[in-house]
Parts: structure tokens; sequence; C-alpha cells
């Protein structure tokens, strides 16, 4: 007899006994102890194993119900992890296949002497922003940076890009472009990139980075009052760049 459900069974011995005295006090005429007590007695005994074993089953019934449901928690909930660690995994997956596709295309694009965008993928920004200024009417700058005279060249335009990304804004793009850097300018008239090249010239020459005895040639030109095209936009930048030249070098040219 389970010990813990056991007080089913004596509850239900204990009402037989004071029904059977209850009955007997009303009855004078029936003893406590006759054959009819006897038996209703004994039937009482088993009719309480009958309600006690009944009583088991249905509490087993409900633990067994209980524990199944804590079961099915606990395996869902164990599931439900799983899946959250599968897709912790495959986040990491994709953000490692991410990064290894950024540090490809980045040494695909980026030209490492200068660490400036290589002159193609340059050209084809410059494109996309002549179609967006067209569209929205806006103006923007082109700035040729050309070194002419330089021992180790390949030092000098790492250093060179270095100053320009702390001059430049964010938006501002830098490229390479021969000898030298190009850089594109979006959103400024033709007076903000003529003052952008100065500054930049002024940038370098003070820079402790930079030899004194180097000689820059600057050329400018601006969208739309240069050209509409990318090839006549460099055209001029580059002609401004031969005149600087012409004058002795380390001169900001942008034309008429």
């Amino acid at each position: 007899m389970n010990k813990k459900y056991s007080f089913v069974f004596i509850f239900n011995l204990i009402f037989l006994i004071l029904l059977i005295s209850i009955y007997s006090i009303s009855y004078k005429e029936i003893k406590f102890f006759s054959l009819l007590n006897l038996i209703v007695f004994l039937f009482g005994i088993l009719l309480s194993f009958i309600i006690y074993y009944n009583f088991l089953k249905l509490v087993k019934i409900n633990l067994n119900g209980q524990q199944e449901s804590e079961q099915t928690l606990k395996s869902k909930l164990i599931k439900y992890i799983n899946e959250i660690e599968k897709m912790y995994l495959n986040t990491q997956e994709l953000e490692s296949v991410y990064q290894n596709s950024i540090k490809l295309f980045e040494s695909i694009i980026i030209d490492k002497e200068s660490g400036a965008l290589i002159e193609k993928h340059f050209m084809s920004i410059v494109e996309d922003e002549i179609k967006r200024a067209s569209r929205y009417n806006l103006k923007f700058g082109i700035i040729i940076l050309q070194i002419c005279q330089a021992v180790e060249i390949k030092n000098i335009l790492k250093r060179l890009v270095n100053i320009l990304k702390n001059v430049l804004r964010a938006v501002d793009v830098i490229g390479r472009y021969k000898n030298g850097v190009i850089i594109l300018l979006p959103q400024t008239d033709f007076k903000g990139t003529i003052r952008t090249a100065e500054r930049i010239f002024s940038e370098i020459k003070d820079s402790p980075s930079i030899e004194k005895d180097l000689i820059l040639n600057i050329g400018v030109s601006c969208f739309p009052y240069n050209g509409k095209n990318y090839d006549v936009l460099i055209k001029v930048a580059e002609k401004n760049v031969e005149q600087s030249a012409k004058l002795g070098g380390n001169k900001v040219i942008f034309g008429e």
C-alpha cells in the first residue's frame, strides 16, 4: 500500500465504523457485533480498497499526464534551443562569408600601391554620379593630383592617400590615376572644388611625412561647367595639370 495515499483507505474505514456505530445506536435491537454489521463492515473494507485503488489509478494517470506534459515541454525547449544554436551557427557562417566577400571585393577594386580605388572602378562611380547629378540638377568636382618628382613614388602615394582621407569628407572618393590620384567631390560646385584642391595642397606641403622638395601639379574640373561626361571632365583636368607643370608645378589650375 502506498503510504503517501494510505489516508484515503483509513478515511473510508473510519467513516464506515462511524456509520455502523450510528446505525446500531439508532436501532438498539441490533447488536453492534451482529452478523449484519460484520457483513457491512467487510463490504465496507472491500469498498474502501476499491476506492483506494481507483484513487491511486487516478493519481497515477494525472502524474503520468503531468510527466508526459513536462517531457513534451522539455523536448520542445531542447528543440527550440537547438534551432537557436543552428541559427547562430548559420549567422556566423554568413557573417564569415560576408567578411570574406568584402575582403575579396576590396582586393579587386583597391590599388595595393596607393590604397586608393583602381581607375576603372573610380570611373564607374563617376559615371553613376553624372547620371545622378543630371537627374537632380547637382554639381560635382574632379581633382587630379600628379606627382612630378619623387624617388619612391609608391611610398609617397600611400602617404598622400592617408592625408587625403583625413582632409576629405566621407562621401568623397579617391582613385588611382597614372602617377598620382584623382578625387571625386559629390555635390560640390566650382568654387568649392577649387577651395578643396587648395586645402589639399596646403595640407600635403605642411605634412611632416612628405618631402619638402616634392612637386605637385593639381588640375581641377567641374560638372557641368567643364563637361557632362567622364572623358571631357578628365581631359579638362589633365589640361590644367599640364598647365600647372608648365608654370613650374605646385599650383592649382582650374582654367578659365
